[in-house]
């Protein structure tokens, strides 16, 4: 494209009007943002950005709203995959890959095997069974989902329909999708990503219901990726967002799996049967990844909301509309932003910006301390951080 020589230059720039506004501020733009940003987190934001521009082949996504949406799921995947690659070449730590997923703000598959599959592992699973899932896991030999929602029922965890039944005579479960509402909806990396479902299924030992509780289903062959006997699964399709992300549905017919399967961190069903609970356990303790991801919901709808009151504000500062009473000058237009109306609509969303963006750093400590009372078999603030998750 050539643009015509000779233009007359904007008066004023866009870089001269945000600069006067932000020249107009009553607190201190560098301690805001050192609040916000603190230190370390942005030497690492300024370590991803530098990793990222230094391969734009892969990780430009400017093209990205042109894109069909097998082409951003297909470019969410290599973007994906060379993330893991440059983490096993020591380049980028673990968080640094959700600081990437961030910036690049393209919502890949490999997300949740990081933020729902591997943390219920690591908080739910014994050390036997973290040597038999962990550790594929963390080097993506596996790839997870985590499988709880289905057609009629959502957070009424309680409702599900799912079954995973002991069969003492073979020392497996039976994993059992009962009913079209049992099936496993709109599942995030299920539609085409994952080899492995975590699913949240209704323990029954001998003929008792113990609740809902984790089950690691091997759900498509690493082989060849095909599904395995007696699972139907596949993806949702097209949506209004989120479209490089794979939401899939599952039906289990009687798939039988390991009794090592079902996570026994909290609740033990050894071979024959015997079922016990350490001391003092709360049962909702097998939620705790939802209520984990419910942190990082927050958190995430706090940057989702700054992006667009940042875009909007800024456009508002630098486009001008008439001449209105806000601006005391006769010789040119308004900025939109100076027009009541406009304040109405943006001030409040930038105020709650802030509350939001504090809130999830009140949640994210909260969490950590019960997740550090958990640890120490303390369950008292269980029902009170799921309540406040929920």
């Amino acid at each position: 494209m050539q643009i015509p020589k000779g233009l007359q230059a904007m008066t004023s720039s866009t870089a001269d009007t945000l600069q006067a506004e932000r020249s107009k501020a009553a607190f201190s733009v560098a301690e805001m943002n050192a609040f916000i940003v603190d230190e370390q987190m942005r030497m690492q934001l300024t370590k991803v950005e530098r990793l990222l521009l230094s391969e734009p082949e892969t990780f430009d996504v400017r093209q990205v709203y042109f894109m069909s949406r097998t082409e951003k799921m297909d470019h969410a995947l290599k973007i994906g995959r060379r993330l893991i690659e440059l983490m096993k070449e020591g380049k980028l730590t673990g968080e640094e890959i959700s600081i990437a997923d961030m910036i690049l703000d393209i919502n890949g598959p490999f997300g949740l095997h990081r933020a729902m599959f591997i943390p219920t592992l690591q908080n739910q699973a014994t050390e036997e069974q973290k040597a038999m899932f962990l550790s594929k896991a963390e080097n993506y030999e596996i790839l997870g989902c985590y499988a709880q929602t289905e057609i009629g029922h959502g957070s009424n965890v309680q409702g599900l329909e799912t079954t995973c039944t002991y069969l003492p005579e073979t020392d497996e479960f039976e994993v059992h999708s009962p009913s079209i509402s049992a099936c496993k909806w709109w599942i995030g990396s299920l539609g085409v990503t994952a080899t492995h479902a975590m699913v949240m299924a209704q323990l029954v030992v001998n003929g008792k219901n113990y609740g809902p509780n984790p089950v690691v289903v091997p759900i498509r062959s690493v082989e060849d990726h095909q599904p395995l006997p007696g699972v139907t699964v596949g993806d949702l399709g097209p949506k209004f967002g989120f479209n490089a992300m794979d939401n899939g549905f599952l039906l289990l017919d009687h798939v039988r799996v390991p009794r090592l399967n079902l996570l026994q961190r909290y609740i033990t069903v050894a071979q024959g049967g015997r079922v016990s609970r350490p001391k003092n356990v709360d049962p909702k303790v097998a939620y705790g990844t939802m209520v984990y991801v419910r942190t990082q919901i927050v958190r995430n709808m706090s940057q989702v909301l700054a992006k667009a009151t940042t875009t909007a504000i800024r456009y508002a500062a630098v486009r001008r509309q008439f001449s209105g009473k806000a601006d005391k000058r006769v010789d040119g237009e308004s900025p939109v932003l100076d027009y009541g109306m406009v304040q109405h609509r943006l001030i409040p969303l930038l105020a709650q910006n802030y509350a939001m963006f504090a809130t999830s750093q009140a949640f994210a400590a909260h969490y950590a301390e019960s997740m550090a009372e958990l640890n120490r078999g303390n369950f008292g603030p269980l029902k009170e951080l799921h309540a406040t998750a929920c």
